[in-house]
């Protein structure tokens, strides 16, 4: 069996829809969902704790679950498939060392074992959370060393400890690659709009480090795209024209 569906006839409460469930307060005053949910065992009677439905699957390395709402009944979806097995070793392991994720921090785990990026406004989506929940939770796994900050603190990718764990070196480094790419074209096109740009342009656009600024020019110079012109404090940089 690929998939388990349990239905029951009734709607949720006013409020509650599936975009919003997981974070909703409990409300046992709602008998369609609270039959639902016991009839497989990971409610009791007074609590309805759909976030554990989530973070049980997520665990074990399954897909979350799915809610739907048709109007005349009630639809849960659970995954029997393991989909992301190694998140379920590293969930182990982080428990291991008194690390315990959240839901919400599960989620966006799983999430990036799929994707290569992640940002503010998507977390908040696939955690039915607000913007700087959204956020906190993001802060906390950067702070923790599983994630890490690209695109100037807008983006956000697994860190290199963490991918050589859940991925390939490979994934990482492509990851990493494309972002600094990203960001270099949108430089060279603000030089092209502008005609030059200083080390100190640079460094406010990007939240770079001087150092920074100067490995990543020195490679374009090096590919022939970008030129520098002058030196010291009225040094700065343009696009070649040849």
């Amino acid at each position: 069996m690929s998939r388990l569906e349990i239905s029951n006839p009734g709607t949720f409460l006013e409020g509650i829809h599936p975009d919003n469930i997981l974070h909703h307060a409990s409300t046992p005053r709602n008998p369609h969902l609270m039959t639902l949910l016991d009839r497989v065992r990971l409610v009791n009677r007074t609590n309805l704790e759909v976030s554990r439905i989530y973070t049980e699957l997520l665990k074990e390395g399954k897909e979350p679950p799915v809610y739907e709402d048709s109007g005349i009944q009630i639809q849960l979806t659970m995954f029997a498939s393991i989909v992301t097995p190694e998140l379920k070793a590293y969930i182990e392991e982080q428990n291991e060392q008194s690390v315990v994720f959240s839901v919400d921090q599960l989620l966006i785990l799983h999430y990036l074992l799929k994707h290569s990026k992640a940002n503010v406004e998507g977390i908040g989506y696939i955690t039915q959370s607000a913007k700087e929940s959204a956020k906190n939770q993001l802060s906390e796994l950067v702070r923790l060393g599983i994630l890490e900050q690209v695109e100037a603190g807008k983006g956000y990718i697994l860190s290199q400890q963490t991918s050589e764990r859940l991925q390939s070196d490979f994934t990482y480094e492509r990851n990493v690659s494309l972002d600094v790419e990203r960001i270099n074209i949108l430089i060279m096109n603000v030089m092209k709009e502008q005609g030059k740009m200083t080390r100190a342009d640079i460094q406010q656009m990007r939240g770079w480090n001087q150092q920074r600024v100067y490995r990543e020019m020195l490679k374009l110079r090096e590919q022939g795209l970008v030129e520098s012109v002058g030196h010291g404090r009225g040094a700065y940089y343009r696009l070649r024209s040849d």
